[in-house]
């Protein structure tokens, strides 16, 4: 089953403001266990980003 979803709607289907909070105690540990993974996006590198 595939389902892409933005961090945003995540976080606010669990009704969690802070987003560090919400970064550290739930998306690293899903991450850490499979249940979640990144995708590349097809959205262009912001100009402060460093690409290499």
């Amino acid at each position: 089953m595939l389902f892409l979803t933005r961090r945003q709607e995540l976080q606010d289907a669990l009704k969690l403001k802070d987003s560090e909070h919400f970064r550290k105690r739930y998306l690293l540990s899903a991450m850490e266990s499979d249940i979640i993974e990144m995708t590349i996006t097809d959205k262009n590198p912001s100009r402060m980003q460093n690409t290499g």
